[in-house]
């Protein structure tokens, strides 16, 4: 679902007031919002109403309703919406947010063209470059009220070129802690994400394995209590390697986890 960018521009500014809160780039501060044009979603509350809605600083939701807030409900930070809407945020299910400084690059081409376009870019890149690829991409879905994103994580590979008619390499994998620095770049941006590790096809499924196994349990370690680590996805590469390979090893990680 998708709303004109001029009017979601105009209303992001309420639901990015709330976000702050629940983000560690923000002190923890209890808000209150009024005069917002609330959209709750809640079962049986279909219409609109312009109301206030307090929230603690815990970054949770205490209070909405119709009208003026009471007198005696009292916040660090008053935000006067104005009538822009505040609504639930929105959810990506399909996210590449390290290509979020490549916008334009292959966009005329079809799946695979675009991915090959796109990779002459990031394989160029190091992990601190992939963090703020991500953080940017993060902090864009912010400001245009999506609030929660599936993100297939690049690969962190270098795809060596060959002369047509001769057989590709395998990738290389770079050095660095690629899906670390991805699932670092979304959290620290605030947002809340499900990160979908790439599985490059280089060594043994063992080797592959390990490689998963890693980074699942250095997120594990790190953002266990986190909120916004919701849970991990893997990116599965059926649609480019379709083999028996291929998906018994995806099967394998899935069951393992």
């Amino acid at each position: 679902m998708r709303l004109s960018p001029r009017p979601l521009r105009a209303s992001s500014l309420a639901v990015l007031g709330l976000l702050a809160l629940a983000t560690p780039l923000f002190a923890a501060e209890s808000l209150l919002v009024k005069n917002a044009l609330l959209i709750t979603m809640k079962p049986g509350e279909g219409d609109p109403f312009i109301g206030y809605m307090s929230v603690g600083a815990d970054g949770r939701i205490a209070a909405i309703a119709p009208g003026e807030p009471p007198a005696t409900l009292k916040a660090d930070r008053i935000l006067d919406a104005g009538g822009k809407f505040v609504a639930p945020g929105f959810v990506s299910s399909h996210s590449h947010l390290a290509d979020s400084p490549l916008r334009g690059i292959g966009h005329n081409q079809e799946l695979n063209d675009w991915g090959r376009t796109r990779q002459q870019f990031l394989q160029y890149t190091t992990a601190d470059d992939i963090y703020w690829f991500v953080f940017h991409g993060a902090l864009d879905y912010l400001r245009s009220g999506i609030t929660t994103a599936y993100d297939f994580e690049a690969g962190g590979t270098v795809q060596l070129r060959v002369p047509s008619g001769q057989v590709t390499p395998p990738p290389i994998i770079k050095a660095g802690p690629f899906s670390e620095a991805q699932i670092r770049g979304k959290a620290d941006a605030g947002l809340r994400f499900v990160p979908s590790i790439a599985l490059p096809a280089v060594g043994t499924d063992d080797e592959i394995v390990e490689r998963f196994d890693k980074v699942y349990r250095w997120a594990k370690e790190k953002y266990a209590d986190n909120p916004l680590f919701i849970k991990m996805g893997i990116s599965g590469q059926l649609g480019r390697a379709p083999s028996k390979q291929t998906a018994f090893l995806e099967a394998r990680i899935m069951k393992a986890y």
